[in-house]
């Protein structure tokens, strides 16, 4: 089989599914470059097979979505191949922003608890010793600082 009949042989799959929506010719697009697209994916997550397959589910829903433009691409295989590299970059900024937002949400959570640990729960002021600062008891409402004393 040369190069150009595989290609027609694809255009005419991607035809019957956008036409008819046939699930065969969909599921034979997906056999026959699932390979592809897998170990293309799987090279650009560092070898995360999970986001690889994640990724390979995200192209071929692409196909199915622009299949019938597919129809008249000149090079399906170039289309799968820059696809996957988008969708792979897309993965990785999303990840890692998924992770900051992680890490900072982690890290204002211990902020929090930490100011809970060296509050009154009751809002009173602070046991001695434990002022603030410069040596002020916590205002309470309609009342001024006072200077800490000594404790009795």
């Amino acid at each position: 089989m040369t190069q150009e009949s595989a290609m027609s042989e694809e255009a005419e799959l991607l035809r019957r599914y956008a036409e008819d929506r046939s699930e065969a010719a969909f599921e034979e697009v997906v056999r026959r470059n699932l390979n592809l697209v897998h170990s293309a994916a799987i090279r650009q997550v560092g070898g995360n097979s999970a986001a690889a397959a994640d990724i390979a589910q995200a192209v071929f829903t692409e196909i199915a979505c622009q299949a019938n433009r597919l129809t008249r691409h000149p090079a399906l295989v170039g289309w799968l191949y820059t696809t996957t590299c988008r969708m792979d970059a897309r993965y990785v900024r999303d990840e890692t922003r998924r992770r900051r937002r992680e890490h900072e949400a982690h890290a204002m959570q211990e902020t929090h608890r930490s100011r809970l640990a060296g509050a009154d729960p009751l809002g009173g002021p602070a046991p001695c010793g434990r002022a603030g600062r410069f040596g002020f008891l916590p205002i309470r409402a309609g009342m001024a600082p006072t200077r800490r004393g000594l404790c009795d």
